[in-house]
């Protein structure tokens, strides 16, 4: 079973007693002072819900699209550290006491090493997390808070740890990659001058032209809408290898001669 699956089995567990919602509810009606209606506080305890149910969801999808893009290295120690917080049996809420309201300070935890692996101005998936993310902080309270600093800060320290370890080995990669580069033959030997012709004036003799296809990017990108976990349009950008060589394609007026 695999750590998302489960989170869902955890709040699965939970939300099946029917007797935890009523902690869930009476906190809420804490919070939100003698003025909340039954409706309101109803409301309240759907979001919470909601919330818990997107935490496993948003994972999953990120750890999909770190793949897609070959981040999974990067960000995989992150999204672990996220899961645990469920899986752990060790909390500042403990769940076996309080049900889905001990869950809640596990969410907010999760959340937040989520939104850490958002870079932007490109992240992963489209989502706003600062709604839930608020509302969670008015649930859980100030003093809850307060002792979940010091695993917000050990978060911090796990993502800039493997950013600088992950950004280590992909340098070093790069390294041998350049250093086995002059002993592979070229794709193409260079043009050199032949009495009587001319030089390609298209491609000014290097015999490579940019590919129109991609524009000399080397890859195409694609854009496609996705509906996020609160019914959000998410707008989704993937990139695919062209099938030129690295954005340059062979000169058609010369066949890659460089004269013609």
């Amino acid at each position: 079973m695999s750590r998302t699956a489960r989170i869902r089995a955890i709040i699965a567990t939970h939300r099946a007693q029917g007797h935890d919602a009523v902690p869930l509810a009476i906190a809420l009606r804490n919070r939100m002072g003698s003025r909340a209606t039954p409706a309101e506080i109803d409301e309240a305890v759907a979001f919470c819900r909601e919330i818990l149910d997107a935490v496993p969801v948003l994972i999953d999808r990120l750890r999909e699209a770190a793949g897609r893009q070959g981040l999974a290295g990067l960000i995989e120690p992150m999204l672990a550290h996220a899961e645990s917080y469920f899986v752990d049996p060790v909390d500042r809420l403990p769940e076996t006491l309080l049900g889905e309201l001990g869950l809640l300070d596990d969410a907010y935890l999760a959340l937040h090493a989520i939104r850490m692996v958002q870079v932007e101005p490109d992240p992963l998936i489209r989502i706003d997390l600062g709604p839930p993310m608020t509302f969670l902080e008015q649930v859980l309270g100030e003093s809850t808070l307060a002792r979940l600093k010091a695993e917000m800060a050990a978060s911090e320290r796990l993502l800039l740890r493997e950013a600088a370890r992950w950004k280590a080995a992909a340098d070093e990669q790069r390294r041998r990659e350049a250093a086995r580069r002059p002993a592979e033959a070229p794709l193409r030997p260079a043009p050199r001058p032949t009495p009587g012709r001319r030089m390609c004036t298209a491609c000014s003799g290097l015999g490579s032209a940019t590919c129109g296809a991609c524009a000399g990017y080397g890859y195409h990108t694609s854009r496609s809408t996705r509906v996020d976990w609160r019914d959000n349009a998410e707008y989704v950008t993937e990139r695919t290898p062209c099938s030129c060589s690295g954005g340059q394609v062979i000169c058609r007026a010369c066949g890659g001669s460089g004269y013609v």
